[in-house]
């Protein structure tokens, strides 16, 4: 897949010295987790925000390769947080977090360790599975999925008053329809 570069970053990739940064962001049903790969705070848009700080976790951890092909097909990608501190312990042991996104962008930093703009993007998708490690320091584990992800799920969904209900409390489109399961019919012509 092909992607534009900014003019910044392609003449920042142009000098002797590149300074590349890996961004993270996973989004908990409590709020969103952002982490860096520097030692510093970043901050830069995301798309939905004019700006979001992104904490640097320095050494925080790996990111398995990020497969993509003009294939239709689900690709996932792991990565491993080390050093976490216990509140973010917390965040990732005491939310949902299953299917929810997770983005990570690449980006580079000018000489005074500033965000050139915008990072790419170079995966988007959704959590699968954490796994949680404890120990001096606590080490969690992320599998991510891409979203085609979904397409495999199959859809657990019934036309049954009590689910439309559920959904939309104040709709009576199906509240006739357990009547009609053995309803015999009888066609009159004519």
């Amino acid at each position: 897949m092909s992607r534009d570069l900014t003019a910044a970053v392609a003449a920042a990739s142009a000098e002797g010295v590149i300074r590349p940064f890996i961004a993270v962001e996973l989004t908990f049903s409590t709020g969103s987790l952002r982490l860096n790969s520097t030692d510093r705070t970043l901050t830069f848009s995301t798309g939905a925000s004019p700006s979001d700080d992104f904490l640097g976790a320095g050494q925080m951890g790996a990111i398995s390769v990020v497969e993509e092909s003009a294939e239709l097909k689900n690709y996932s990608m792991d990565m491993e947080l080390r050093g976490i501190p216990n509140d973010i312990v917390s965040l990732a042991l005491g939310t949902d977090y299953q299917g929810r996104p997770a983005r990570v962008w690449m980006g580079l930093l000018d000489a005074d360790y500033t965000v050139i703009a915008d990072p790419t993007i170079v995966f988007d998708g959704l959590m699968d599975s954490m796994g949680v490690k404890l120990g001096e320091t606590a080490t969690i584990g992320v599998r991510c999925q891409s979203r085609l992800a979904r397409w495999e799920e199959a859809e657990n969904t019934r036309y049954t008053n009590e689910e439309q209900q559920a959904q939309f409390p104040d709709d009576k489109g199906f509240e006739f329809v357990s009547q009609m399961v053995e309803k015999e019919i009888v066609w009159k012509v004519g």
